[in-house]
């Protein structure tokens, strides 16, 4: 697949869900990023991508747009959602993800500046931060049981574990060039990296 942007795990983690800026599809594939299924969608520059907990919705980020926009299974655009933050469209919104235990969503924003949104599922702004931890923001994953995040930097090459409160808890150093897509089993502990320009996808085994 083309420049794969964007990197999601289905609930039971036996899938992966990848979108790609160039073409604006869906690919869903095994956990090796062999392509099973492809769904077709109007294109956008699609930054991330995140699914809710039943794969019956997938939430794509729209860099520069703005937005939220949200189609199901068949590709049918079912909602649209104007972010409402002020950010470049050279460097804005990058990647999200959602919390499938409160419907919140987590959005990062590239650089200028580089901050950790979190909305609720009423889609309106609960909180912004900037981060200084990192160069840039490529991705972003959140644990649904103990709410820390994962933030993925290409600039820095670096994947950073953080608190709820935002505390760095663990950095874990990655030479992988443009680091676009991060999904994590957090059961197994398993995290996969997709790279846009290789075309790759990478998987990882952590320990606490």
């Amino acid at each position: 697949m083309p420049e794969p942007s964007g990197l999601a795990i289905s609930a039971d983690g036996k899938r992966l869900y990848m979108v790609s800026d160039r073409k604006g599809q869906i690919y869903q594939t095994d956990l090796q990023g062999v392509v099973q299924k492809q769904i077709d969608i109007n294109g956008g520059d699609y930054e991330g991508i995140a699914i809710n907990q039943e794969e019956t919705i997938f939430y794509l980020l729209d860099e520069n747009k703005n937005k939220i926009e949200c189609f199901n299974t068949s590709g049918d655009e079912i909602c649209d959602i104007d972010l409402k933050t002020n950010v470049s469209k050279k460097s804005g919104p990058e990647g999200i993800d959602l919390d499938w235990t409160t419907g919140e969503f987590f959005i990062v924003n590239e650089s200028k500046p580089t901050s950790i949104s979190k909305f609720g599922k009423d889609y309106q702004l609960i909180m912004s931060e900037k981060s200084n931890a990192l160069s840039d923001l490529s991705a972003v994953t959140i644990d649904p049981t103990t709410k820390e995040l994962w933030l993925l930097s290409d600039q820095d090459q670096k994947l950073i574990r953080v608190s709820p409160a935002y505390d760095l808890i663990q950095t874990y150093l990655i030479d992988i060039i443009q680091m676009e897509g991060l999904a994590i089993d957090f059961q197994k502990k398993i995290i996969y990296i997709a790279s846009d320009s290789e075309e790759e996808l990478h998987v990882f085994k952590y320990s606490d």
